[in-house]
C-alpha cells in the first residue's frame, strides 16, 4: 500500500502530540500524588502535634507530682499504722469480750457457792478463776498447777519449797507449781466465793477482789491477779506468797 508524504507527517505530528500530552499527564498525576501524600503527612503531623499536646495538659505539675511521690513513699507507713490500730481493736474487742464473759459468770456481788463451781478452762479471767476454785474443792493439785505462773523471783522460791519438803510429799509434787498448789489449796475456803471487783485494765493483767466464804460463815478478802499466757489466763504467784508457804513446812523435814 502506498502511503503519500503528506499522510506520513499527520501521522508523525499525531504520535508527538500525544507523546507529549501522555508526558503532560504522567507529570500532571505524579504531582497530584505528591500533593496528597503531603497533605497526608501534613493531616498526620497536626494529629501527633494534638496528642502531644493532649499528653502535656494532662501531665501534672510538679508541685502535684511531688505530692503524688510523697504520699506513695508514705503508704508503707500508713500500712503498718493500720494494722497496728486493727491489733489494738482486736485486742480490745477481745478484752471486752472476755470481762463480758466474767460479768455473766461471775458479776460483782453475786455469790456463787462452791457446789457450782466448774472446770472453766482458761479462755477468759474469770474461768481461770472458776477453774483454780474447781481444783482447791476437789483436792486436784495438778489442775491447780496448770493455772498457776509465776512472778520473777517466785519461780526459784518455789523450787526451794519444793526441795524443803519431806521426800515422800516430794515425790508427789513434780513441779514447783505443784508444790505451791499443794499448800494453796487448803488455804481456799469452799463456802461461796463473791466478785468484789474486777479491774478496769483491758491488758494482759486482770485483777479481781474476792471475799471467801467458809461453810461456816467465815470469810477473808483477797485479792488476785491474772495473767494471759500461750495456755490462757493463769493466776500469779508473788515471792510473798511462796514464802509463806515455806514457813509452814517443818524445819528440818528434808533428807
Amino acid at each position: 500500500m502506498r502511503m503519500n508524504f503528506g499522510t506520513v507527517l499527520v501521522v508523525a505530528s499525531t504520535a508527538v502530540v500525544a507523546a507529549v500530552l501522555g508526558t503532560h499527564y504522567r507529570a500532571g498525576r505524579t504531582e497530584q500524588e505528591e500533593i496528597a501524600r503531603l497533605r497526608a503527612a501534613a493531616d498526620g503531623l497536626a494529629g501527633l502535634q494534638a496528642e502531644q499536646a493532649r499528653l502535656q495538659a494532662a501531665q501534672p505539675d510538679p508541685a502535684q507530682l511531688a505530692a503524688w511521690k510523697a504520699e506513695r513513699a508514705a503508704l508503707p507507713a500508713l500500712r503498718t499504722a493500720v494494722e497496728t490500730a486493727q491489733r489494738k481493736l482486736d485486742f480490745v474487742t477481745r478484752a471486752a469480750a472476755e470481762k463480758q464473759a466474767a460479768f455473766e459468770r461471775f458479776p460483782a456481788g453475786v455469790t456463787v457457792p462452791a457446789t457450782e463451781w466448774r472446770n472453766a478452762g482458761g479462755a477468759t479471767p474469770a474461768a481461770a478463776l472458776e477453774s483454780v476454785l474447781w481444783a482447791a474443792a476437789s483436792g486436784d493439785v495438778v489442775g491447780f498447777a496448770r493455772r498457776l505462773k509465776f512472778f520473777a523471783g517466785a519461780q526459784k522460791a518455789a523450787a526451794a519449797l519444793r526441795a524443803s519438803l519431806p521426800p515422800a510429799l516430794r515425790d508427789q509434787v513434780k513441779t514447783p507449781e505443784e508444790a505451791v498448789a499443794l499448800f494453796a489449796i487448803k488455804d481456799v475456803p469452799l463456802g461461796s466465793v463473791q466478785v468484789r471487783q474486777w479491774s478496769e485494765s483491758s491488758g494482759p493483767f486482770q485483777q479481781v477482789a474476792l471475799k471467801l466464804s467458809q461453810p461456816d460463815g467465815a470469810t477473808k478478802e483477797v485479792n488476785l491477779v491474772f495473767l494471759r499466757g500461750d495456755d490462757g489466763w493463769q493466776l500469779m504467784v508473788t515471792d510473798a506468797v511462796v514464802a509463806r508457804y515455806a514457813e509452814l513446812v517443818p524445819a528440818g523435814s528434808r533428807d
